[in-house]
């Protein structure tokens, strides 16, 4: 199922366990799978794991190259989607005490996957800074203002 959160879960996991592979690769994907990667993110932007592996993916594709930047942010549009999903990370880190409480035990928002990976809220948000970061640096090493 297309439309189910899981099956875009793993999807963008693999997309992004993909891309870690290097810039060759991640610059592929970009141009296979960026409109998928997107909609999975606006479909499902209350799912935290889910932008995470997504933003993640986006990031490493920013960084496979200028063209590639370029590409995910004027053509796919990218920022404005990256930005969409920000309100949920704010309200998945009030939730968790994330941004509410900052001096309380276990407040960064952060959670580990097995492999020792960063996860929650915070983490999401800091992908999300990365992946704009990467796309900004391209459109001012391009002259666009």
């Amino acid at each position: 199922q297309a439309d189910s959160v899981l099956t875009q879960l793993h999807g963008c996991a693999a997309l992004r366990s993909l891309a870690f592979q290097g810039p060759p690769v991640a610059r592929q994907v970009g141009e296979v799978a960026t409109q998928v990667i997107l909609k999975a993110m606006a479909a499902f932007a209350s799912n935290m794991p889910l932008c995470l592996e997504a933003l993640t993916a986006l990031e490493l594709v920013t960084a496979a190259g200028q063209d590639c930047a370029l590409h995910l942010g004027e053509q796919a549009g990218a920022v404005l989607q990256i930005l969409a999903v920000l309100p949920f990370v704010i309200t998945a880190s009030e939730s968790s005490q994330g941004l509410a409480e900052p001096d309380s035990p276990g407040s960064t928002g952060l959670t580990c996957r097995s492999d020792g990976a960063a996860m929650g809220p915070l983490a999401v948000a800091l992908t999300a800074c990365r992946a704009l970061r990467g796309l900004l640096v391209a459109r001012t090493s391009a002259g666009i203002s």
